[in-house]
């Protein structure tokens, strides 16, 4: 008996990695990045925060999706930072929990935390003016975002409360990633 060796063989063809793109600025020195890691700008890419007056540049987690919906960080805040929702990518089915996000910051952008709200809400806005964040008609202490569910005020707005306005607003009031061909 013979046995054929006419498998199908897969050739990916040869492509360029788009350079990384700014698609947030809180101020001139302080901005979120896209590093893609293949041929698209906008998915399958690391997340990467950079502060050039503090020389920090941080990884902030894989990128696959950023919710589309408005994100102010105050541009006078102090160590907090907190990223936009983020819905990983769950199609590979790998057995994870698969929840949106947020990535958080209490030493000015050196190392990032997973936290997850308590309620997720569409495409609510994300602010974060102090040491708080808000979403969602919910406020937590980014310094509390570890303790999971439990650092949330689930109902702020419910309660009458508002959403203080920035200090000093960010020179960007959205995520804006130019995709490239084919995405």
């Amino acid at each position: 008996m013979t046995l054929c060796g006419c498998g199908y063989r897969y050739v990916e063809e040869p492509y360029t990695v788009p350079p990384p793109q700014v698609v947030y600025r809180i101020d001139e020195a302080r901005h979120f990045e896209v590093v893609p890691l293949y041929r698209y700008s906008c998915t399958r890419a690391q997340f990467v925060y950079v502060d050039a007056s503090r020389g920090i540049r941080s990884v902030v987690t894989h990128w696959d999706n950023v919710i589309d919906s408005e994100y102010i960080v105050d541009a006078a805040s102090g160590p907090y930072l907190v990223s936009p929702l983020i819905s990983p990518n769950c199609e590979s089915g790998g057995g994870h929990v698969c929840d949106e996000r947020f990535y958080y910051s209490d030493d000015y952008g050196k190392s990032w935390h997973k936290g997850t709200p308590k309620y997720v809400r569409g495409h609510d806005s994300v602010s974060v003016v102090g040491d708080d964040v808000y979403y969602s008609g919910q406020r937590a202490k980014v310094a509390d975002l570890g303790k999971g569910y439990d650092a949330w005020d689930a109902d702020f707005l419910a309660k009458g409360n508002e959403v203080p306005r920035p200090k000093k607003p960010p020179m960007d009031t959205r995520f804006h990633c130019k995709k490239s061909g084919g995405e």
